[in-house]
């Protein structure tokens, strides 16, 4: 899977994991970035942090961007933004966090749970989870981050992405079972773990169009979930 921190085309990520004084969620499925400290005010200023983190990793580049230039933007000292963040990198992955949440409202508002057909339901999810990915911020910061820990986030039954996943792919695979539609020998939990790694993987494959990734899915994933 390529990361291109130039391309619109870029693939998408987050990225798990905990920050010293600033907290992420990581089993939340918006993704809210939260403050260690009971204060409100704190969990209001987080937000700010990661907002004027994102103008600036987008505007000026992320390798570009000083821990001064996002402390500066939102008023505070870089001393005291220590108390949120413990360096570039945890902000970074704050960023990729707030950036899931919007992508993943977007996910849950477009599946087409109403429809007759869920099988085609189904299909159409998968493409459009892979296709989501084409992200130009999410490009920018998964470049930024090691391999490895995008790559976790993606496919890990504990990353934010599968909470949301689930509740998308969730209702869709109920109504398939009901209707005697879907494997029963694996979990629901197991299915949405496994289709992230297939969305992982086709979002990877710049070779593929819509058209072309719905000809995959239909060849590859439906036989291997439904009877």
């Amino acid at each position: 899977m390529r990361f291109s921190a130039k391309s619109s085309a870029g693939r998408w990520a987050c990225a798990s994991g905990g920050c010293s004084r600033g907290a992420l969620a990581p089993n939340s499925d918006n993704c809210v970035v939260t403050a260690n400290a009971s204060d409100g005010t704190d969990d209001d200023l987080l937000t700010r942090i990661v907002a004027a983190a994102r103008r600036l990793f987008v505007d000026n580049g992320v390798s570009r961007t000083r821990l001064e230039d996002v402390s500066a933007a939102v008023g505070i000292s870089r001393q005291y933004l220590y108390r949120f963040v413990s360096g570039r990198d945890k902000l970074i992955e704050l960023a990729l966090l707030a950036r899931c949440r919007e992508l993943g409202a977007q996910l849950a508002a477009r599946a087409n749970l109403d429809t007759d057909d869920v099988t085609a339901a189904v299909v159409d999810q998968v493409v459009a989870g892979a296709m989501i990915a084409h992200d130009s911020e999410f490009g920018l910061l998964a470049a930024a981050m090691p391999r490895d820990r995008v790559n976790a986030l993606l496919t890990s039954a504990d990353s934010p992405l599968h909470r949301i996943n689930t509740r998308v792919f969730g209702p869709l695979f109920a109504r398939a079972i009901s209707a005697g539609l879907l494997r029963t020998d694996v979990s629901v939990d197991a299915m949405v773990t496994w289709l992230q790694g297939v969305m992982t993987m086709l979002a990877g494959r710049s070779d593929l169009d819509e058209v072309s990734m719905h000809d995959v899915v239909d060849t590859f994933v439906v036989p291997s979930l439904f009877c």
